[in-house]
């Protein structure tokens, strides 16, 4: 199994002696290394004007999901939200707001209108089906 610097994160996130070690730098961690993982590439978007379909082969393939940092990154946001959420969630929430506010105001709205309806989107039978 191959690890990468989110999975390493990942696996101290959930014990207390080094989550004591860890905690001061989820900062830095998220704005310098997880969120540069979970953006775009260059490469990405070429192969995306390129060839579309083999964009979503790439980023859906089952077989090498858990090997890729932007799979790691992700695992990594969602433990740290749900392990550790009462010391955490509100830093991730206020670098999302602040990263969101660098960008033109359509952006913003949308991704508002979006967690607008978190709570439809969230229940177990859906009324919108």
């Amino acid at each position: 199994m191959v690890l990468t610097i989110p999975d390493e994160a990942d696996i101290s996130v959930k014990p207390k002696m080094t989550w004591n070690l860890l905690k001061d730098n989820v900062p830095n961690l998220i704005s310098h290394v997880i969120f540069p993982l979970l953006c775009l590439t260059q490469d990405d978007l070429e192969l995306w004007e390129e060839d579309p379909v083999e964009y979503i082969h790439k980023k859906i393939d089952v077989y090498e999901e858990y090997l890729t940092p932007d799979i790691a990154a992700s695992r990594f946001l969602m433990t740290l939200a749900s392990k550790r959420q009462k010391s955490s969630f509100n830093g991730i929430l206020q670098f999302i707001n602040t990263t969101l506010s660098s960008y033109t105001p359509q952006v913003k709205e949308l991704i508002s209108s979006i967690g607008t309806m978190t709570p439809i989107l969230n229940v177990k039978k859906p009324r919108y089906v």
